[in-house]
């Protein structure tokens, strides 16, 4: 029965340990995914989400749907800093064209955490194997001393068996039942606003969009009005309409919150017009692929 209990136990541990790995891998592919979602989002989406919320979202969102152990603290702030990173400097990232980098940069983050929770996944697979060796050590026990009963005639062996079977039952069916209901409890809150964000579709396309050959450089603002998806009650630009030749030199002049920085992000595509129209070599801004216009703008 030694021996059995000792087998039992090793198996268990062994369930637990591939469990805690597969659900680090989970956790992993989930989080590429989120941050993947997150960097084809078009600027006006970082200007009206704020970023602890987004970095929520990557971290202990996605912990809580995967329901992982809890990672080496030194790689976990190393990924949360690179993710802060990005989210934090999404106009700069998207200057250079660089989501794509920055996915890759954010993944070998996450191949870091990813070690550390196949040792974690280990380490729990001993917890669990010790959990169960010491579990059946007591019931061995609780066998030895029940036998000794039965042996003295104080208790029948119906009686003991029934009363251990009974035992084990009932705690594993209140461990269950409180462990599954506040899992599934947060799992439900945490997913719904983890996939919120994966399956938001970028108001602007990032890609398949226009590629000439070349590029003249002629810029036009026809009658562009615009207000930041933040403060839409607000009129950055009203009816600007101005022309740029190729090869000319033009300052924009004017008071902060004159629109200097909002013409200039225009004409980067960060964000639509309110009305009017933005025009390169006479076709809109928003026709170009977002990754040749940022090569040559």
């Amino acid at each position: 029965m030694a021996l059995f209990s000792a087998g039992s136990a090793f198996a268990a541990g062994i369930r637990g340990g591939c469990f805690a790995l597969s659900i680090a891998r989970l956790n992993m592919r989930l989080r590429k995914s989120l941050f993947s979602s997150l960097v084809k989002q078009e600027i006006g989406f970082f200007d009206v989400t704020q970023t602890g919320q987004i970095l929520s979202r990557i971290t202990s969102d996605t912990t809580i749907m995967s329901d992982t152990l809890a990672l080496n603290v030194n790689v976990c702030l190393r990924s949360l800093i690179t993710a802060k990173e990005v989210v934090s400097s999404m106009r700069t990232v998207r200057s250079f064209a660089g989501e794509l980098a920055e996915v890759d940069r954010y993944s070998i983050k996450l191949l870091d955490t990813y070690r550390i929770q196949k040792r974690s996944a280990a380490a729990y697979g001993g917890y669990v194997w010790c959990s169960e060796l010491f579990s059946l050590f007591l019931v061995v026990a609780t066998l030895y001393y029940g036998g000794h009963l039965v042996i003295s005639g104080q208790l029948s062996g119906g009686q003991l068996v029934s009363f251990i079977l009974y035992q084990l039952q009932l705690g594993y069916a209140f461990d269950s039942v409180a462990h599954v209901y506040s899992g599934l409890m947060q799992a439900a809150g945490a997913s719904e606003k983890v996939f919120q964000f994966i399956n938001r579709e970028p108001v602007i396309p990032n890609r398949n969009g226009l590629k000439p050959a070349s590029l003249r450089g002629h810029l036009e603002f026809n009658n562009v009005t615009f207000a930041y998806p933040s403060r839409p009650e607000t009129k950055v630009l009203k009816n600007v309409s101005f022309k740029v030749e190729p090869g000319e030199v033009v300052a924009l002049v004017g008071p902060s919150g004159g629109g200097k920085s909002s013409c200039i992000s225009l004409l980067e595509h960060f964000y639509e017009t309110s009305s009017g129209s933005v025009l390169l070599d006479g076709i809109p801004i928003e026709q170009y692929d977002h990754s040749f216009l940022h090569e040559k703008v």
